[in-house]
């Protein structure tokens, strides 16, 4: 199969920093499941699912979508499971619930699940040092005592490591780096550990990085066996590449090309799964006993993953919105919503329970196209519930911030440079009164007369901004596609 590179990607995230300043888990009754890849349609619910069906079905035919897998389920048992359109266009190869998806980064609560199992046989501690766990391997910062970085803090996000991005396309000759090279790179604490939420692929990447040493296996060996077989889980795995089964979905980019990536943090985002056993992972998060399935978690730390937060892992672009251990957290009109979504190129992907009414949703899709998603699962969850009891709402959707005030003592023109692991780079910042903020990098400063990039403020704290501009980051890694800079 030929693979067509997308012309934009996301790659290497740069961040930097130049301006320093409940639920129970009450356990239900067994639900036995014949072959659990089956299409399921309750004929209690088949007229609620209607309208929706035909739209999944218009939006196949028009071309929205190459195919979508869906498993609903309530107390306990399958109500819908279905799949549409092609897991594969060209061989002309139907999606089915036994159909396999690239999950992006719902990965990461499978991951965490693997490190609650380390935690529960106690071989580590949440609250010990990162540092302790990874050693010879270290993390670094220029301003803060990276020893102070817990696995807490890299299970929900707050441990002050940047977000990145490093994708590899199978149409270039350029290869993932071993983890200790990643590391080595882009392993630099950004934030205090432990004060703000920062979405670190770098930190759950490390995660898997200590699974691996902990327990002495490869992490997909360890995820297999300790996860992914005591659930039932037959057709999940995070080594794709060895994966003898031929129903996995193919990618494909929003023109409809065909294409195939890997990144260099693995536990984020590698995962690959079905629709029927993403459900018999959110039957175990519910605590339905399933035929077949043994729970590898205790009620207690499966509460944990699913609510534990504070306001340093308060998610800023959700009202409301959390990162517990491994999930999304979000108490609305009286329902918590417990979620996680994945996104990258060839994939969109979202599981979302809701356990007052014991209700889960997963929907996966072989293209780029998280507002789809999104959208098809919080149609179903109303349309179970009532759609005045449910807001359908984007799951974890980035809104533009609110207007903010630049501080006096930041307005005019700052020097600094963005520090890579191959030298350094000359960076000016303009702050002006009317709350522009402009950026210039490299070239930009050595031409005549220098070319400033308007800054999209994505978030801003008295002590830092974070914020995306049109630049370039001349590294290696970089170089290797178009793209912007996360500042």
């Amino acid at each position: 199969m030929k693979y067509v590179t997308r012309t934009i990607s996301k790659i290497a995230v740069m961040t930097i920093v130049i301006l320093s300043q409940i639920i129970s888990c009450t356990t239900r009754p067994t639900s036995p499941m014949t072959n659990i890849y089956e299409e399921v349609v309750n004929p209690d619910y088949k007229d609620i699912f209607m309208s929706i069906k035909q739209k999944i079905i218009s939006d196949v035919e028009n071309g929205t979508i190459p195919s979508v897998s869906i498993s609903v389920a309530k107390d306990g048992k399958v109500i819908w499971q279905e799949a549409f359109g092609w897991a594969d266009k060209t061989e002309k190869r139907a999606a089915t619930p036994a159909t396999i998806y690239s999950l992006a980064s719902l990965s990461k609560p499978l991951t965490a699940t693997g490190i609650m199992v380390l935690a529960e046989k106690g071989k580590i501690d949440l609250n010990e040092s990162v540092e302790k766990y990874i050693s010879p391997l270290t993390l670094k910062s220029y301003i803060y005592d990276s020893k102070k970085v817990t696995v807490k803090h890299l299970l929900n996000h707050t441990s002050g490591l940047p977000t990145h991005f490093n994708y590899f396309y199978a149409d270039e000759e350029a290869s993932p780096p071993s983890f200790k090279e990643t590391l080595d790179r882009y392993g630099f604490i950004i934030n205090e550990p432990g004060t703000s939420f920062r979405y670190s692929n770098l930190g759950y990447g490390i995660l898997g990085f200590i699974i691996s040493k902990i327990s002495q296996m490869p992490f997909s060996s360890f995820m297999e066996k300790e996860v992914f077989i005591p659930l039932g889980m037959k057709r999940t795995t995070f080594n794709i590449e060895s994966y003898n089964g031929k129903d996995i979905a193919t990618k494909y980019d929003s023109k409809g090309n065909a294409l195939d990536l890997q990144c260099d943090t693995p536990a984020a985002g590698s995962a690959y799964s079905t629709s029927a056993d993403l459900m018999r992972f959110a039957f175990h998060v519910l605590g339905n006993r399933i035929e077949g399935s043994k729970s590898v978690l205790s009620e207690n730390s499966i509460k944990r993953m699913i609510s534990e937060h504070s306001e340093s892992s308060k998610y800023p672009y959700s009202k409301n919105t959390y990162y517990c251990l491994g999930f999304f957290f979000r108490q609305h009109k009286g329902f918590r919503e417990i979620w996680h979504e994945g996104g990258w190129d060839g994939a969109s992907t979202l599981l979302k329970i809701i356990p007052e009414e014991n209700i889960a949703v997963v929907t996966l899709i072989n293209t780029f196209n998280s507002q789809y998603v999104t959208q098809i699962t919080d149609k179903i969850i109303a349309a179970m519930i009532g759609s005045n009891k449910f807001e359908e709402q984007a799951s974890g959707a980035v809104s533009k911030p609110s207007e903010k005030t630049i501080p006096d003592e930041l307005l005019g023109t700052w020097k600094g440079e963005i520090k890579t692991h191959e030298g350094s780079i000359p960076i000016l910042m303009n702050f002006a009164p009317d709350g522009k903020i402009s950026v210039a990098t490299g070239d930009q400063i050595e031409s005549a007369k220098t070319n400033w990039s308007q800054l999209y403020l994505i978030e801003s704290t008295a002590s830092s901004i974070f914020g995306a501009f049109d630049g370039k980051i001349p590294t290696t890694d970089t170089k290797r596609y178009p793209h912007s800079v996360l500042l």
